[in-house]
């Protein structure tokens, strides 16, 4: 009752993926598609740098941002990162968080949820917040003053 591999049944057909072609055919064919897949074109899409608000779309409505570019690397400096460091340049500890606060009450952000963080946690949360408020084309203030 011993059986070998060959005793099983043959591939059906919709299974079979060699299309009849020998295994250094396939393989042959692999290499020429990933040659292909290497210099496709949608390798090198780079993302714009700018976003539309699909509410707003009709009335063509983006916000800018600013991209630096560093030999190889590129940077992305948004408005509102950009605000709040200089709100918080030169204050330190309980100072930098009373700041950090105060405009993330003055945007309608309740900054108790952020209690247990340190300072850079809060930071990068106020500002992820108010990016994500800023490409909604919602209004964000920061100590008076309108981000643009």
């Amino acid at each position: 009752m011993n059986k070998e591999i060959t005793d099983f049944p043959p591939i059906p057909k919709f299974l079979d993926r060699t299309d009849g072609l020998t295994h250094e055919q396939n393989m042959k064919n692999l290499h020429a598609h990933a040659a292909k897949v290497k210099g496709h074109p949608g390798s090198k899409i780079v993302m714009p740098d700018y976003r539309h608000n699909p509410t707003r779309q009709s009335r063509g409505a983006s916000r800018q941002v600013r991209t630096i570019v560093k030999g190889t690397r590129s940077k992305t400096i948004y408005p509102t990162t950009e605000a709040v460091v200089v709100a918080t340049a030169g204050l330190m500890n309980g100072e930098k968080r009373k700041s950090m606060y105060a405009i993330a009450r003055e945007n309608g952000i309740n900054p108790s949820r952020w209690d247990a963080l340190n300072n850079g946690q809060v930071a990068m949360n106020l500002t992820n917040t108010l990016r994500g408020r800023y490409y909604k084309m919602q209004r964000i203030m920061v100590q008076g003053k309108e981000v643009k």
